[in-house]
């Protein structure tokens, strides 16, 4: 069974909100990637995501579809959805689109563990060059093995190295699906 989380967007927007606030003016290319590596580095340490999203293999890497919607403020997602990503963000889509916070983050929505993943991945990866980050999300075996525009796979982002990684994967398999991150 694949591995597959149930997103709370409530969740996510709060995690939007915790960059825009840490880096305001991060571009959509940069919020995206620095959430793989907090889900991937979450998923690894402590056998689950911060967020949780389904990430696509876009062309220039991987892209949480849940997230990324509520950055582009698609017309199809729940008018709440709609409403809570702008009155808690200011986006400009102006150049390359961007980010700031109109409000502080709600930490309620946090754990310690979530938090020490999104600070190390926006300090290891929040001012690497765009090409650089390119290179890196590129070759990331969840990244190399989706098609094109298709579902990245979440065992994929367990390396091979991490300790106790099938056990994890096949917990995650069997479990995925019931758990909301």
């Amino acid at each position: 069974m694949a591995i597959r989380f149930r997103i709370n967007w409530q969740k996510a927007l709060e995690a939007l909100v915790w960059l825009a606030n840490e880096k305001p003016g991060v571009t959509f290319y940069y919020v995206v990637k620095l959430l793989f590596f907090a889900d991937k580095a979450h998923l690894q340490k402590y056998g689950r995501p911060v967020i949780g999203d389904r990430y696509i293999a876009m062309p220039h890497g991987p892209v949480p579809t849940i997230v990324y919607n509520m950055l582009k403020q698609d017309a199809f997602l729940a008018p709440d959805i709609l409403d809570a990503t702008a009155s808690s963000l200011e986006i400009n889509y102006t150049g390359h689109p961007s980010i700031k916070a109109k409000r502080k983050v709600n930490m309620d929505h946090f754990s310690e563990t979530d938090l020490e993943c999104l600070r190390e991945a926006l300090e290891q990866y929040g001012d690497m060059p765009f090409s650089r980050l390119r290179k890196i999300t590129h070759a990331e075996p969840a990244y190399i093995e989706a098609d094109l525009n298709c579902e990245m796979d979440y065992a994929l982002m367990i390396d091979e190295d991490t300790p106790d990684r099938e056990e994890k994967i096949s917990d995650l398999e069997d479990y995925s699906h019931y758990m909301v991150v």
